[in-house]
């Protein structure tokens, strides 16, 4: 090779290898410069609340901003596409106009562009794979979002109008304006189950669960999510019924508890229904928000009671004052010692237990004490200053206090005496306040009845078996001192051999009498009274009665309905062989099948008496000299209050008790 071949050869290199350099410095950036957008994604259109529309779409690698195309095709159908809009964006993402055109297809074009510079000069390459989605820009719309309340399943019910194939998110809006999203459906309307076993827990008081509802469409490679918003609220109240339900549950001695369910209303009432007149007594109002519970605190015994309960306020149904329909509630009550009177026979030892093994005092014969509860045959028993147990079956028990209603009184003795010979007054006892029952009338409330108190238990039975069949006890005497005994026993004795005086007859013309054996014609007490086959102890105790132990009764029987008495073959107390059970009538046979039924044993001169000889064997009660008075403590739901002897109570008062100083208020219940 000759040289100037080689000078040739080495200057083509050299030019070669610049070229090389400078398609090197031309190319390395431009390989350098190269981005993709990503295929998979879909593009998401945000309706804004103007009407423009935020397209947003996936950032393409190494990309410096984006060139966007809106297309629609031409009327030719060649394939020929017109530019509506084109944007260059620095971030993944471009707001449209709202003017764009809903009703044909678009093409959204986009592509990446990367700039780079290289020679001193700056170019711009293009992404590779542009993005490019064929779609409708036609809003999802909805409307008339409602929510209907399904009260008795707790069930919120939502329904909107909306395109179809659209789809739908379902928000729970928040107090701050916030969102949660609960739900995304594919399909018109919505059920929410509300409650414990709910999605939802039932608003409180007050409260208003807001649910908001928007639309979106999906379809190939795009979402569109429309501005549009729906919203419905519920209440409370929306998932409250009409119609009220009470539950009454008995709880100890005769107090029982009131509870209903909640319904539509602002407040509730509690009443008590009169029996005589049928005429609502308001007891209380309660909150829409409050307990719904009413305690009826302890109640008579033997009473019967019907309460209402009506909901107020608020959107009332139609042609009422009433926003759910009023429940009412009869109730019952029994027997029950609890602030009943009771008195005991003898001195009696008190206990610091119902077990009764620390002696802590006496119950005294002579007092009125109040029972405070029962246990383990014991009644506890006190005033404010003292409690202890004391065995209740040397006790004798207020009946009006323990049975209430169940059986009727009427006791003569304190205020007219019944006693009569066959019709004829006896002087000093007839129509006067027998011996030992001078505290025995009240002025408030007819007179005391005492009874022992496994006697007072036996009775229950005897008068629940003549109610079933519409009748009812009337009882005319119980416990009787054994002074009034000695007292009647000894003014009757005085006379029995003395003529009757024919002015002191008061009944009707008696055509049965026995001849007189006085040659002067003229009948005796004993004449009429024996008859021969009786004396004056069939009839009248001349030491000890069986109603001086609190265990005997004069009763008989009366309608149910109006409280009339039966007729008997005798007036009641009728000292006389006339009222012997040899002459009963059907009613006194009656009388006689109901008591004897419950464990009562009776006397063969006597139709209306009846004794508890059981009691007896078992208790063997005391038998008490003097007579019984009201004058004690008495203690009701509210508080302690002091009785006197004709019933009324110290009110508006200071007094000294026991010798300690007590003030009442005007009610009468001791200022502690």
């Amino acid at each position: 090779m000759s040289k100037a071949t080689k000078w040739i050869s080495a200057i083509l290199f050299l030019i070669l290898l610049g070229l090389l350099g400078a398609y090197a410095a031309l190319r390395l950036p431009y390989d350098r410069a190269r981005s993709e957008m990503p295929q998979g994604a879909p593009l998401r259109v945000d309706e804004q609340a103007d009407g423009t529309l935020l397209l947003r779409w996936e950032p393409a690698s190494a990309a410096d901003d984006y060139v966007l195309q809106v297309l629609a095709h031409t009327p030719d159908g060649e394939g020929q596409r017109a530019c509506l809009f084109s944007a260059v964006c620095t971030e993944p993402s471009c707001l449209l106009p709202a003017a764009l055109p809903e009703d044909q297809p678009l093409d959204l074009v986009i592509c990446s562009r990367r700039h780079y510079r290289t020679l001193g000069k700056e170019y711009v390459r293009m992404g590779e794979h542009a993005r490019s989605v064929t779609c409708y820009l036609n809003r999802p719309q909805i409307g008339d979002l409602s929510a209907y309340v399904d009260a008795e399943r707790a069930a919120v019910y939502l329904s909107w109008v909306g395109w179809q194939g659209d789809a739908y998110h379902l928000y729970l809006q928040n107090a701050d304006g916030s969102r949660t999203l609960l739900r995304e459906l594919r399909h018109v309307g919505a059920q929410l189950q509300f409650g414990t076993e709910g999605e939802l827990p039932i608003p409180a008081h007050g409260e208003t669960v807001t649910f908001a509802v928007d639309g979106f469409r999906e379809s190939e490679g795009l979402v569109f999510y429309g501005a549009a918003l729906e919203t419905a609220s519920v209440q409370r109240e929306d998932f409250l019924g009409r119609t009220l339900t009470a539950d009454c549950t008995a709880e100890a001695d005769n107090r029982f508890l009131l509870t209903w369910n909640e319904t539509k209303g602002e407040r509730y009432e509690v009443r008590e229904i009169d029996p005589q007149t049928g005429v609502p007594l308001l007891l209380a109002e309660v909150a829409a928000d409050g307990e719904r519970r009413w305690d009826t605190g302890h109640l008579a015994p033997f009473t019967a009671h019907t309460y209402e309960i009506a909901s107020l306020g608020g959107e009332t149904i139609e042609g009422s004052d009433y926003a759910a329909l009023p429940v009412r509630v009869t109730l019952r009550t029994r027997e029950s010692p609890l602030y009943a009177t009771v008195w005991a026979l003898a001195d009696t030892e008190l206990y610091a237990s119902p077990e009764g093994e620390e002696k802590t005092g006496t119950m005294y014969a002579a007092r009125a004490y109040c029972v405070l509860g029962e246990e383990n045959g014991r009644f506890l028993i006190g005033t404010p200053r003292m409690r202890g147990y004391v065995d209740s079956t040397k006790c004798m028990i207020d009946l009006q206090d323990y049975i209430g209603d169940l059986c009727s009184y009427d006791i003569t003795n304190s205020y007219s005496s019944l006693y009569m010979v066959h019709e004829y007054e006896i002087p000093e006892v007839t129509d006067t306040v027998v011996v030992g029952y001078e505290g025995v009338a009240l002025s408030q409330r007819g007179a005391l009845v005492p009874l022992l108190y496994p006697t007072a238990k036996k009775l229950i039975a005897a008068a629940e078996a003549m109610g079933a069949d519409g009748y009812r006890i009337r009882i005319y005497d119980s416990f009787r001192p054994n002074r009034a005994t000695r007292s009647i026993y000894d003014l009757t004795a005085e006379i029995m051999d003395e003529p009757i005086p024919e002015e002191t007859f008061t009944g009707k013309k008696l055509d049965d009498l026995p001849e007189p054996k006085e040659k002067d014609g003229e009948l005796t007490y004993a004449e009429v009274m024996t008859h021969g086959g009786f004396g004056l102890g069939n009839f009248l105790a001349a030491g000890g009665s069986m109603h001086n132990l609190g265990v005997a009764m004069d009763l008989t029987m009366e309608r149910a309905d109006d409280r009339s008495e039966l007729e008997m073959q005798t007036s009641m107390h009728d000292l006389s062989w006339y009222s012997s059970i040899y002459r009963n009538n059907a009613n006194a046979n009656a009388l006689k099948q109901y008591m004897t039924a419950a464990g009562f044993g009776g006397l063969v001169s006597e139709w209306w008496h009846f004794q508890d000889n059981e009691a007896v064997a078992a208790y063997r009660p005391a038998n008490r000299w003097a007579g019984v008075t009201a004058e004690g403590w008495r203690r009701d739901d509210t508080g302690w209050r002091y009785r006197l002897e004709d019933g009324s109570y110290c009110r508006a008062a200071e007094r000294s008790i026991d010798g300690e100083p007590c003030r009442f208020d005007e009610n009468g219940y001791l200022v502690e």
